[in-house]
């Protein structure tokens, strides 16, 4: 899996995402946010299996692909970074790279079937909200 995101934009949806996430999970891949990339569309996924945040974002992937990635570190990283276009890669071994323009970021990921399946929708409440970007001017 391969693709390139603005770092802000990942970092808007990341945090909107980590409501989910408790800070003493049930299990350990519930650290995890889940990122899905399927036709140029990146799904990321979070749940402490009482409330599942899905939220959805554009990138450019030269490859679909899907894999869990450890919620604090991604999330310190992507703080750290100004804002700048990153490249997101993942190889077979689940080992996550970020390329910025400040240098390349290694972590290491966790298989997407050990996360959790969000619940069927006939069983949750479900709160969709459309947003439009306002130009400033």
């Amino acid at each position: 899996m391969r693709f390139e995101v603005s770092s802000s934009e990942l970092l808007k949806q990341l945090n909107i995402a980590s409501g989910a996430i408790n800070s003493n999970p049930v299990l350990p891949i519930m650290e995890d946010f889940l990122f899905d990339v399927q036709n140029n569309v990146l799904t990321i996924t979070s749940t402490n299996l009482e409330t599942t945040i899905i939220t959805q974002l554009a990138v450019t992937a030269d490859e679909d692909g899907i894999i869990a990635i450890p919620a604090k570190i991604l999330l310190e990283t992507i703080k750290a970074l100004p804002e700048q276009p990153i490249t997101l890669s993942v190889d077979e071994n689940n080992s996550v790279k970020i390329l910025s323009s400040f240098g390349v970021y290694k972590l290491s990921g966790d298989s997407a079937e050990d996360f959790p399946t969000p619940p069927e929708e006939d069983d949750v409440e479900t709160l969709s909200l459309n947003s439009k970007k306002i130009q400033k001017g």
